[in-house]
């Protein structure tokens, strides 16, 4: 059926090519004011057959004085088209009452036989008394009453019916006037279909249609348009109806029609449409007056919906007032909502509602047991005679709830909702007729649509829906809703502001049971803010470090790695806009002291991104500094016990060997081959000691001897040639990039680095194998990478974990010192870098070398 429906929405109405044959129609080249197209039958005016007059000026069917008054009219746009007919005069004598008006495509101008008594003057002197009438009308019903009988008194009709359309296009009669044994339709309604969109929407434009007998045979147009166009005859009384539409007629028994529209606010309301059972025509002033009527009674229309309106509108202000006033005397919006909920229902007619806030759903009796409803997230305000394809209801309320209002109360309408229900309502609908049309199957399988051919009083039975809602209900619920939404919004940003203050004043009250200061800086780094609780610093008060920027009361740290490590990375966050968190500084002041704190801060921004500054905690850790030094004191004390000992034991074992050959060089000094043997052996050990004192001395200074920018990648490439000079079994592999890259060392210390850690790598694999050797550079860390790595046997966790211990070693006694690896780290560490290393049994040793890029 909706097949059916589609295929008479598409005819096309509005351009037939037809006219109906009570009346000629004359089309003029707009441009020219030539004939371009011409009724049939027009040589019983102009005397000539139609195909002549093609081309012709329109004196040859007018006379020059009536052409002229025709020019003058179309000259004059009006919309909508009125009904205006004036006199004309054909050459030949006739006359004819005229109408006539411009289009996009041409002019056209009608001639309706005068042939009849009524006048102008006549029509219209009947209607200042039918719109006084219907200017005292209290209702819309009362004035469709008197509507349908004044029609009915200036038509002649035996039936007027005033149809008014719903919001799905569905008709009503809602006031009829009968003269004669006719049926009655009043109360009856009409399906959509019966006036299809395309219909409605020439109703819309041209207010009337007249039908003067059913039985008519249309005729074609002789000629073509100005533009070559199908000719829109929108604004054609003459125009020839669907043959649908004349088959429903007779299906109805009807013999003439004659329809005006309603049109109210811009909108098709409904229309005033008159039957007969015998043909009748209506003359051009008859239907001119009736359109003036029809505006009359749509603007009375509007008047008395404007006045429901404003009165239905009184009664949402004075429910929001009412709401307003509670809530401005302190009440909650549940509260307030309480309150007024018998209000509410009584605004939508409704008996019973659901509050949810915050998704507590409770009614007027409690809160809601059992199962709540379940409201889609997203859902928008709602209004629906069938809410249970919609919502979720528990069954308990499905009876309570068939139809209803949704109002959303928030962003969150699954949680924060209104709503509002109505019963079932069982109503019986009569129609005037089953409300569909019959489709019939061409031979050659085409579709074509027949009309009802029964308009008898059929009733349907209509369960599981409420009363329908009207526009006003969903203006009403609108505004309501938005209301509503807008003082929860209020609310909740009034308790927000609460609970801030009450969170703020818990973190005060944290703050002072604290030893750490809290301090707070601008966008720049300016302290505009320090705490009460650095009066923990001495004597130092607040008002002394606001106003200077944190960075430059900052100095060196001790977080492992060189001093100003933790000033730099507190400096770099404050111009990245970044956190940083337990970095330990001195904080120093001229004249007033120096302190050891740890800092942690994090940015703020505003809503675009801008920064506003950072706030951040301290705390002082000078004492826990100091007892860090002394155990560090402690710690080198027994280092220094522990390096005197193994320097004792090296030196020992180099002196003994030394003073026994002595000894026996002095008894056999006539042996001058034992002496010289004895002499390289003494001279030998003199040089191991030398070693010995030599790392000892490297170890002890632990800083560079003297810093400079050193660009990474050539050097170590210098240096590790140098080293694979004296192990040419190893076979070094190098991944060196071309980089500029640079960092605050010593190439001769760099060099000591790679020689100690390649030779280590020489020893572990015997003196042959593999060494990879790499170098990459971390810009956005801004660090040099160096990796050192062999295939030899690895090193299990527990000699990882002594690796860098000085004098601890794994090659056989009189190999090695144990200090090359104990050298390497203070290197690394005195140049600001790391030095790490990944070893497993059987799977090589690599070492990590991290140094921090330059910044000159």
């Amino acid at each position: 059926m909706d097949t059916v429906h589609s295929t008479c929405d598409q005819e096309p109405i509005h351009v037939p090519g037809l006219v109906q044959p009570h009346g000629f129609l004359v089309v003029l080249d707009s441009k020219s004011g030539r004939i371009a197209q011409v009724t049939p039958g027009i040589e019983a005016v102009a005397g000539v057959v139609a195909q002549r007059l093609i081309g012709e000026p329109l004196e040859r069917v007018l006379d020059p004085r009536s052409a002229q008054r025709c020019r003058h009219r179309i000259a004059r746009p009006e919309y909508p088209h009125l009904i205006d007919p004036f006199p004309v005069r054909a050459p030949g004598g006739q006359s004819f009452s005229a109408v006539a008006h411009a289009t996009d495509q041409a002019d056209l101008v009608e001639l309706w036989s005068d042939d009849q008594e009524t006048t102008v003057e006549g029509v219209f002197g009947r209607l200042p008394f039918a719109i006084g009438h219907a200017s005292r009308a209290a209702s819309i019903e009362d004035l469709c009453g008197r509507a349908a009988a004044t029609v009915a008194d200036l038509t002649g009709y035996e039936r007027v019916m005033v149809y008014r359309f719903a919001e799905n296009w569905e008709g009503e009669v809602i006031a009829e006037t009968l003269n004669g044994p006719v049926e009655s339709y009043k109360g009856q309604r009409f399906p959509a279909s019966d006036i299809p969109a395309q219909a409605r929407a020439l109703y819309s434009r041209n207010l009337l249609r007249s039908i003067p007998d059913v039985h008519y045979r249309p005729l074609p147009l002789v000629g073509r348009s100005p533009d070559g166009r199908e000719l829109d005859m929108t604004f054609c009384n003459l125009r020839s109806v669907s043959p649908v539409h004349l088959e429903y007629l007779r299906n109805m028994g009807v013999a003439a029609s004659f329809s005006v529209s309603l049109v109210v606010d811009g909108r098709l309301w409904g229309l005033v449409a008159c039957h007969d059972r015998v043909p009748r025509r209506l003359s051009l002033a008859t239907m001119g007056a009736c359109q003036v009527y029809a505006e009359t009674i749509a603007q009375q229309v509007l008047r008395l919906d404007n006045t429901r309106r404003s009165r239905h509108r009184s009664r949402t202000g004075d429910l929001i007032d009412d709401i307003s006033v509670l809530l401005g005397s302190g009440r909650s919006l549940a509260e307030a909502l309480d309150y007024t909920l018998d209000d509410t229902l009584a605004l939508f007619g409704a008996s019973r509602a659901v509050i949810s806030l915050d998704g507590r759903q409770w009614t007027a009796e409690g809160p809601l047991e059992g199962a709540p409803i379940q409201v889609p997230p997203h859902q928008r305000l709602l209004l629906s005679e069938r809410l249970g394809g919609r919502l979720r209801l528990p069954a308990e309320l499905a009876g309570s709830f068939v139809g209803g209002v949704l109002l959303p109360l928030s962003d969150q309408p699954d949680r924060d909702f209104l709503l509002l229900g109505r019963p079932e309502t069982l109503r019986s609908i009569e129609w005037a007729g089953r409300p569909e049309k019959q489709p019939e199957i061409t031979p050659e399988g085409g579709l074509k649509i027949h009309p009802r051919t029964s308009f008898s009083l059929w009733r349907e039975e209509v369960r599981g829906r409420s009363v329908a809602f009207d526009p006003l209900d969903r203006e009403t619920a609108e505004t309501l809703s938005l209301f509503l939404a807008e003082r929860l919004a209020k609310q909740r940003r009034q308790q927000a502001v609460v609970a801030l203050e009450e969170t703020r004043q818990r973190l005060r009250d944290l703050a002072e049971c604290s030893s750490d200061w809290l301090w707070e800086t601008t966008g720049d780094g300016t302290l505009a803010l320090v705490s009460d609780r650095i009066n923990g610093l001495g004597d130092l008060r607040p008002e002394e470090l606001v106003g200077r920027k944190l960075v430059d009361l900052v100095g060196g740290g001790d977080s492992g790695g060189a001093p100003g490590v933790d000033a730099d990375e507190i400096a770099s966050a404050f111009d990245e806009g970044r956190a940083f968190h337990g970095l330990t500084v001195s904080l120093a002041l001229l004249g007033r002291g120096q302190w050891w704190v740890r800092l942690s801060g994090v940015p703020q921004y505003d809503g675009r991104g801008q920064l506003l500054g950072f706030r951040g905690t301290g705390t002082d850790v000078t004492p826990f500094k100091r007892l860090q030094e002394e155990r560090v004191r402690t710690q080198r004390l027994e280092a220094l016990g522990r390096l005197a000992g193994g320097i004792a034991h090296e030196i020992g074992n180099v002196l003994q060997p030394v003073l026994t050959m002595a000894h026996y060089a002095s008894k056999r000094l006539d042996d001058r081959d034992f002496l010289e043997a004895a002499l390289a052996d003494i001279c030998e050990g003199g040089a191991r000691a030398k070693d010995i004192v030599r790392s000892v001395l490297t170890f002890a200074r632990q800083t560079p001897a003297e810093r400079r920018p050193l660009v990474l990648a050539p050097a170590l490439a210098r240096s590790v040639a140098f080293a694979a000079k004296g192990h040419p079994g190893l076979e070094i592999i190098t991944d060196i990039p071309d980089t500029a890259g640079e960092i605050a060392a010593n190439s001769t210390e760099l060099s000591q680095i790679v020689l100690n850690l390649v030779g280590n790598a020489a020893d572990a694999m015997g003196g042959r194998g593999r060494v990879f050797v790499s170098l990459a550079e971390a810009p956005d860390l801004g660090r040099m990478v160096i990796t050192i790595r062999d295939e030899g046997p690895g090193m299990t966790l527990q000699t990882q974990a002594r690796v860098f211990e000085p004098f601890f070693t794994t090659k056989p006694e009189g190999s090695g010192t144990g200090m090359g690896l104990a050298v390497v780290h203070g290197l690394v560490e005195a140049w600001g870098g790391t030095i790490g290393l990944e070893s497993a049994p059987g799977s090589g040793t690599k070492f990590v070398i991290s140094f921090p890029i330059n910044n000159p």
